[in-house]
């Protein structure tokens, strides 16, 4: 299965996001915004791009000796409709809890948690506490949105492509343009510098507007 998303970044899309007063007002200093999980975040900045994976069953790829970047072990999803801009913790939590679940693993096997997080006041402190309630302190957490903008459609497939990249290298990247971080969010270890790490197991969570939730368990590939 080819699967991924793209999106353009459109006027018409940020005016939706300027009217839900989610949109960054930085406009002066564009090199320092969005700001994920940093005190002085003012909201999400829209980009544009695309993402393509390849998806299919382990004996297919296998059997056509494909190179194999990780497996797809676990899969949570949550439809919490209460408010379209500000997320319901508790639905965050839960996707990745069950997430976890499906791919029988415990809480403390998870190597790194790649965060939604886009900017927005509401969003960040959410997230940042349902993490909180799942992994330890001590695991590694960082938004990639600071780096490319909140890509929309294509962020989910976008930042799953970085997620594999790190897993082959060994890295985590960081939250960029975190300067402070939020008190609120500070019982999480969200990273401001590239990290050395195995991340072999990663949670990687996608929350829309409208409180559609995902959150994904990848394994990196290993033979043995």
């Amino acid at each position: 299965v080819i699967c991924g998303g793209a999106d353009e970044v459109h006027h018409s899309v940020t005016m939706v996001f300027d009217i839900i007063r989610a949109a960054s007002q930085d406009n002066d200093h564009p090199q320092q915004t969005p700001r994920p999980f940093d005190r002085n975040r003012d909201g999400v900045v829209c980009g544009g791009g695309a993402g393509i994976l390849v998806i299919e069953s382990l004996d297919s790829a296998l059997a056509r000796g494909a190179r194999i970047y990780a497996e797809i072990t676990g899969f949570g999803h949550a439809s919490d409709p209460g408010h379209i801009a500000n997320p319901s913790m508790t639905a965050m939590a839960g996707v990745m809890k069950d997430a976890l679940k499906e791919a029988g693993l415990r809480p403390d096997e998870v190597d790194y948690v790649n965060a939604h997080a886009t900017g927005t006041e509401q969003g960040d402190l959410a997230e940042a506490k349902a993490i909180g309630t799942i992994v330890a302190p001590s695991v590694p957490v960082s938004s990639l949105k600071g780096h490319m903008g909140h890509t929309l459609g294509a962020s989910g497939a976008l930042e799953s492509i970085l997620v594999l990249e790190m897993m082959q290298r060994g890295e985590i990247l960081p939250t960029l343009h975190l300067n402070q971080i939020d008190p609120g969010c500070g019982a999480i270890n969200i990273i401001k510098d590239l990290t050395p790490g195995p991340a072999s197991t990663v949670i990687k969570n996608n929350f829309a507007l409208g409180g559609v939730n995902v959150a994904l368990v990848y394994q990196k590939w290993s033979e043995t």
